[in-house]
């Protein structure tokens, strides 16, 4: 009470600069597990020391552990098969292929028993995986090599102008092309959130159950009532 008559309360309440904050809730939430099985040069065959990577077993534990869990949509899980960009073009492409198929069986078996569906797909040559891996080296004449990707498409003549620059394409071979033969794993699951109902009951009784966007989706499912009040004032 700053004056008879006067509630500053409530006349911060009517005022309509007066908002929640926002929030980042959603009820169903998307998450993405991937591994890559490399290969040898010209090969489909899953060597079993690929099998044991770290990130090949976290990818099977992610699929494990979702498939089994509560209130979690499990997706496919896909192989996507790829070849380096040397050598000719339809060979690439059956190649990836058979990595597809490969890498798809090789999982299939380490997750024998989970209930999942799966799915295979060739993608034949990895140009853009060529790029990004080339544009993150320190391999000389670079720029070189991306231009000549910018300036051709057809994927002979890109690969003809990177081969005549020989030296270049001896550190290509060594360190970037191995990179690119491999099947690459992934799953994603829907994670569904709590309900309003839930979310609600939890403010009230046990906050901290409650991530922040949480609560401050919670705030948005409260309906407030101001209510007037006139004050006395002596006469």
């Amino acid at each position: 009470m700053v004056a008879q008559g006067i509630s500053t309360v409530q006349s911060l309440a009517d005022m309509p600069y007066m908002i929640l904050m926002d929030h980042n809730f959603k009820r169903v939430r998307t998450v993405t597990g991937e591994a890559d099985i490399h290969y040898q040069i010209n090969s489909p065959v899953v060597r079993k020391n690929q099998l044991s990577l770290e990130q090949v077993k976290l990818f099977e534990a992610f699929v494990r552990e979702n498939s089994a869990a509560e209130d979690v949509t499990m997706g496919t899980v896909y192989a996507k098969g790829y070849a380096s960009p040397d050598g000719p073009e339809n060979f690439n492409q059956k190649l990836s292929a058979e990595r597809s198929k490969s890498g798809e069986k090789a999982i299939k078996e380490n997750l024998k028993g989970i209930d999942v569906q799966y799915d295979a797909a060739a993608y034949g040559e990895d140009w853009e995986g060529f790029k990004e891996l080339v544009s993150k080296s320190n391999i000389q004449d670079k720029e070189l090599i991306l231009n000549v990707l910018s300036m051709y498409s057809d994927p002979e003549q890109r690969e003809r102008e990177i081969k005549n620059m020989s030296s270049v394409f001896k550190v290509l071979a060594e360190e970037i092309l191995p990179q690119l033969r491999y099947s690459r794993i992934t799953a994603s699951v829907n994670v569904i959130g709590k309900s309003d109902e839930e979310i609600s009951k939890l403010a009230k009784e046990d906050a901290k159950a409650l991530s922040v966007d949480e609560l401050l989706y919670a705030a948005t499912l409260v309906t407030v009532s101001y209510t007037h009040l006139t004050l006395p004032t002596n006469s």
